[in-house]
Order: C-alpha cells, then structure tokens, then sequence
C-alpha cells in the first residue's frame, strides 16, 4: 500500500482489489472527428505514470508514457493505465475516437417553418424509453419547448416527444446541449447525441454530431415527474466564435 492508501493491484497477483481508475483517468469529452483531432488525457495519481496503447493492445511498463495531446486521423481505440514505478497499476480504462463524415441534409418542400410537432404521454416515467410502444394521449404543434403548455396543469407525471427538423447554417461539427429537469435525449437525424436521461434536477449535458449546412431532422423526448421541468437545448459549431446559440421556433420546421 503506498502512502495514498489507495488499494492498487500488484501485476500478475490474481484476486487482487485493484483501484477503480473511473476518477484518476479522463479523456477529451469529444469522441468523434471529421478529418484529425488531438486528443488529451489527464492522470491523477501522484507519481504514477500514464501508459497508453493506440492498437487496442493492453498498456503495460513498456507502453508509451502520455505527455502531450496525441494527433489522430482514423478511428482509434485508446487504452490507458497508471503504473507506479514499484508496478502497482490501475485498470485499464478506454475510449474510441471515431472519424466521421458529415451527414446529409435532407431535401424537403413544403414544412411550416416556426413549428415543431408532440406526442404527449402520461404516466411515472423513469426514463425516456418507458414511453416506447405505449400510445400518445394526444399530438399537436407548438411554436416552442415549454413543457408546461401542454401538460396538464394538475398532474406532473408525463412525457413528450418533439419532432421536427432544424436548419443548421454551415457544414461542420456541432455540439449540442441540452438542460432539463427532469430527463431527455437528443438525437439528430436518427442518431443520439445528448444522453440525460433519468430523473434528476436541472442538469445540462452535450454532445457531438458532424452536419451538412441545411436541414436535419431531430426528436428530442422528455420525462417530468415534477412541478419544475425545465427544457431547452442549444448547439454551437466547433471552432467557431459564436456562442450557443438556443434552439427556437426562427429555426425549427415541421410537417
């Protein structure tokens, strides 16, 4: 046992508790790329040297010593370990960095700009995907994301499901975010992109997505068990001066 009192493994030593690395080894949030990124990684164990692998091999001693962002242009799985000079080593931990292309903007005439339609739902939901094959208790079209104006005023456990299409002005990565109480997820174009999903307070989070400048299709679903939803989500485009800029009805399209 070293000084920090950290349970680590000794190599090779079977039924060993080895130390959860979850909070010493973090990675660059974004995991997907158009043509290169750099990534970085940060270690957080004193004296202890971080081992990385870029060809899905586990890291060991003689693996390369993390000590500056690492250039990728092609989808790489990057291994990671901490081991102290005496051999004590965490678990491996990983992430994929996947090279993407852009994905296509949709061609299509005749949508209400200004309106995005939902299906709304009652009932206890613990997370978005309780609501998957149950029937909407009603639909519409509405001209923004305040939860509040189509529920209920009385009862507090619902979902809702938006639809529609937003226009995007250049090509490029984006990043999305979105903030709700209590969960929701974002998928553009079929594929998720922001997970926050549960029952929880006000939380943001983000995530990443390559478009093509013009339309794109998104669903964003929701689940409130309580009298504070909040909803909204926002997107900027990577590298670029803009600050986020919040998703209303001046960009949002419907059938």
């Amino acid at each position: 046992m070293t000084d920090l009192e950290l349970p680590l493994a000794l190599e090779g030593v079977k039924d060993f508790e080895i130390f959860s690395p979850s909070n010493l080894i973090s990675f660059s949030e974004r995991a997907v790329f158009l043509d290169n990124m750099k990534f970085e990684m940060k270690g957080a164990l004193a004296n202890a040297k971080l081992h990385y692998t870029l060809d899905g091999t586990e890291p060991n001693m003689d693996s390369k010593v993390y000590k500056d962002s690492i250039f990728l242009d092609h989808t790489t799985t990057v291994k990671a370990k901490l081991i102290l000079a005496d051999g004590m080593e965490t678990e491996v931990v990983q992430k994929t960095f996947k090279k993407t292309a852009l994905l296509k903007s949709l061609n299509i005439k005749g949508l209400s700009k200004g309106w995005v339609h939902y299906d709304f739902y009652e009932g206890a939901f613990n997370k978005v995907g309780d609501m998957n094959g149950l029937e909407a208790i009603r639909s519409g079209k509405v001209r923004n994301f305040n939860v509040t104006e189509i529920r209920d005023p009385v009862k507090n456990k619902f979902g809702v499901i938006y639809m529609g299409f937003i226009n995007v002005p250049k090509s490029g990565m984006y990043c999305f975010r979105s903030t709700s109480n209590d969960g929701s997820i974002l998928s553009i174009d079929t594929i998720q992109v922001v997970d926050n999903d549960g029952i929880h307070g006000k939380v943001t989070k983000k995530g990443f997505v390559a478009l093509e400048k013009g339309l794109h299709s998104f669903t964003l679903k929701f689940i409130g068990k309580r009298f504070e939803e909040v909803l909204s989500w926002d997107f900027k485009l990577l590298n670029d001066d803009h600050e986020f800029q919040e998703v209303k009805s001046d960009i949002i399209y419907s059938y």
